[in-house]
């Protein structure tokens, strides 16, 4: 692992490939540090070696509160409205990089090999249907 200045650090925050960067989280994290996490694992995750560090590991994702009838399931309302005012006033970006218009068997597939390619950066979009 490539050092770039830090022994360890207190929060990680994994966007991409939780299998291939667990390792080195795992021994980057400070004692009772903190990972979150958005993208599912396909190997089981060894948390067995965060136990000695007492590290707290949380996977979010966007549809927890709605699959689960959570009680605070109108925080997603909330959530959802500032994140698109955030974007309205170009606080933050999608990160949309492409298109696709209208919505049709033949759109549907190019966007799906694109995505298959593995390739692909950003999200692709498809909108307006015939």
């Amino acid at each position: 692992m490539q050092n770039i200045g830090f022994d360890h650090v207190d929060y990680i925050f994994c966007l991409n490939n939780t299998d291939q960067h667990w390792d080195h989280m795992a021994q980057v994290i400070a004692p009772q540090g903190k990972i979150g996490l958005i993208v599912e694992n396909e190997a089981p995750v060894a948390l067995g070696i965060l136990k000695s560090k007492s590290v707290t590991v949380v996977w979010e994702t966007m549809f927890t509160r709605s699959t689960f009838q959570t009680e605070d399931i109108e925080e997603q309302h909330r959530l959802l409205n500032r994140v698109a005012e955030l974007i309205d006033e170009g606080i933050i970006r999608t990160a949309v990089t492409e298109r696709m218009s209208p919505i049709n068997a033949e759109n549907l597939k190019r966007a799906h090999a694109k995505i298959e390619s593995g390739k692909t950066i950003g999200k692709i979009v498809l909108e307006h249907f015939e």
